[in-house]
């Protein structure tokens, strides 16, 4: 488990083209060890739908309150990666998020290498039933609340010490 970043962001929906990430939160690992973290949420112009409150507890007033400016926490997502293995669950997703995101602040796309911990999940051959961040929490024990960034980042890291220790 070196360099690698694992990296998780909360959206206000699916689709990269119009919807926009309101937290990210990173672990940097060298030799299997959390060197440096990353977390913070994004005051995103437009309001926080509804459902998207329900599912991570985020409303438009904690952006309003905590959030950052979007093209600072973007610069510094992006420098915090830098080269290093790109690590997600269900990579693609937040891959493509943050490349959209770094598109409308004209920052340089990413082309690391790429890591998925569902496949990771999948290949492991744990007794679970499906392989969704919050049953990969409970298989754990981590008493984490589920849909936070830095909680969803924490459960990766402990699924890649597990199997990497198998």
């Amino acid at each position: 488990m070196d360099d690698l970043v694992i990296i998780d962001t909360e959206t206000t929906g699916l689709n990269c083209n119009y919807h926009r990430v309101i937290e990210v939160a990173a672990i940097k690992i060298s030799k299997g060890k959390i060197v440096s973290e990353y977390s913070t949420l994004i005051n995103i112009p437009g309001d926080v739908p509804s459902l998207i409150t329900q599912i991570t507890g985020i409303t438009k007033q904690d952006l309003n309150n905590d959030g950052r400016e979007p093209e600072e926490v973007f610069k510094e997502v992006k420098d915090f990666i830098g080269h290093s293995t790109f690590v997600a669950h269900n990579v693609n997703f937040d891959y493509r998020f943050l490349n959209a995101e770094f598109g409308r602040y004209e920052i340089p796309e990413l082309d690391n290498p790429k890591l998925c911990t569902v496949q990771v999940a999948r290949r492991s051959n744990l007794p679970i039933t499906n392989f969704r961040l919050t049953t990969i929490k409970e298989y754990l024990g981590l008493e984490l609340q589920s849909h936070r960034a830095l909680n969803d980042v924490m459960v990766c890291y402990e699924l890649m010490k597990l199997v990497e220790n198998k």
